[in-house]
């Protein structure tokens, strides 16, 4: 079984490096695994604490969430990234960037590990 860093210490660490990136104004790059509900919290309670009056952009690369994490990311003027963890064939490829334009998207891929898999590949 694989042991995990505790949710707590996660939260704890991700909200000091946000506030790092404020402080000294450089965009996020930003990945969110199975937590999105909490990460999509704490990057608006970020915006408003920490970046008032400062620069708020970046990146949430590997993207892998919903149509309407898209939305909430992209009106705060965040990119989205996708690569082979987010688009895992043709018909996942159509409705997770449907509602994106193409200055709000990002591909990967140079990743080796993350590359796009077309459906006849195994």
């Amino acid at each position: 079984m694989t042991e995990f860093c505790p949710k707590d210490i996660q939260k704890e660490y991700f909200d000091i490096q946000l506030k790092l990136a404020s402080d000294v104004k450089l965009p996020l790059f930003l990945h969110c695994r199975a937590a999105h509900d909490d990460f999509l919290q704490m990057i608006k309670n970020a915006r408003q604490s920490y970046f008032q009056g400062k620069p708020f952009r970046g990146v949430v690369h590997s993207f892998d969430g919903t149509d309407e994490m898209v939305k909430c990311f992209t009106d705060m003027g965040l990119y989205i990234g996708v690569n082979g963890c987010s688009l895992k064939n043709q018909s996942n490829l159509e409705v997770r960037c449907q509602n994106m334009y193409h200055t709000e998207l990002h591909l990967h891929t140079i990743a080796v590990y993350l590359h796009f898999i077309s459906d006849g590949d195994q």
